[in-house]
């Protein structure tokens, strides 16, 4: 019977944790006349990082950070990811199998001649 009860318990929980929705954060700004914008996303299967935008004379980077916890074990763990490009920096990330996501933190910068931004974005699953 504390078997079945406890299966039942563990359906609900995956149940109204399948319902969960995305999170994002995000940041947007103008450095030597060129709009760019900074964000993080989360969703159950993984998590994206971001500094991006339309004009070619920008520098941008981001750094990021994400955790998973694993469903059955929960044990945590973390990665890290960084990126410098020209127009936009992109990270993504994947939860291990059996793992869902948690939390991601970036820290974004902008820079074109002297004029540098600097900023950070966070989305929690």
């Amino acid at each position: 019977m504390k078997r079945k009860w406890m299966a039942a318990a563990l359906a609900t929980v995956m149940f109204f944790a399948g319902g969960m929705t995305a999170s994002a954060g995000s940041v947007s700004g103008s450095i030597g006349g060129v709009e760019f914008t900074a964000y993080s996303s989360i969703y159950a299967g993984g998590a994206d990082a971001g500094t991006v935008s339309s004009g070619t004379h920008v520098s941008m980077s981001v750094s990021a950070d994400y955790s998973y916890v694993n469903t059955i074990s929960l044990k945590t763990g973390t990665s890290h990811q960084s990126m410098d490009r020209v127009t936009g920096a992109v990270v993504t990330f994947a939860a291990p199998g059996g793992c869902r996501s948690v939390r991601i933190t970036a820290s974004h910068s902008a820079s074109s001649g002297s004029e540098h931004w600097s900023g950070s974005t966070s989305a929690t699953y």
